[in-house]
């Protein structure tokens, strides 16, 4: 049975793959597992109803969305494309 969780992951994942990845300089391979430290390895950019939302790729293979554009996104407010 599909949930709405896996049908949300479904398209968050079909995002996420047409951003082209740029590595960050210095960062590749940067990860201290014993500490559960991560470090964001790749950024990007997606743009999403006028909103730019960056993006990026942590050492643990994890894609995360700026907070701050997210915020802005949902409150409607400056950060438009």
């Amino acid at each position: 049975m599909t949930t709405v969780r896996d049908v949300a992951a479904e398209a968050i994942g079909a995002l996420l793959s047409k951003i082209e990845w740029m590595p960050i300089p210095g960062t590749l391979g940067v990860i201290d597992e014993e500490a559960g430290a991560v470090s964001a390895t790749h950024c990007g950019v997606i743009e999403l109803r006028g909103f730019r939302l960056r993006c990026f790729q942590l050492s643990n293979g994890q894609r995360v969305f700026d907070l701050d554009d997210v915020e802005k996104m949902f409150n409607g407010t400056s950060g438009a494309a």
